[in-house]
């Protein structure tokens, strides 16, 4: 059929530095960050050394919460190790925690 163009499989890019310089002349380029809605929530030590998830209500006003999942935990000690009371993390997977106060 003619018109029809053919479709390929969306999958990650190598960057456009392997286009041909050409590539993008006259084109209107639309970038859209899709994670931007995703949440990912923030870990804080807290005094007794405990990883905590930080809550952040209405207003920007930020207080620990409860301590954090064992799985994140067991995130936290392989790819961001924290130690000192004060110290944060963030961007293991939102499933199961809360990060935003409700009241």
């Amino acid at each position: 059929m003619q018109g029809l163009v053919d479709r390929q499989q969306v999958g990650w890019s190598p960057g456009l530095e392997v286009l041909p310089a050409s590539a993008l002349a006259g084109a209107l380029v639309v970038a859209w960050e899709l994670l931007d809605v995703v949440p990912c929530p923030v870990v804080e030590v807290g005094r007794e050394r405990v990883l905590r998830t930080v809550l952040v209500d209405g207003r920007g006003i930020e207080e620990l919460g409860g301590p954090i999942a064992p799985d994140q935990i067991a995130w936290c000690d392989q790819w961001w190790p924290l130690a000192e009371p004060g110290q944060r993390s963030t961007g293991f997977s939102a499933a199961g925690s809360t990060t935003r106060k409700v009241g």
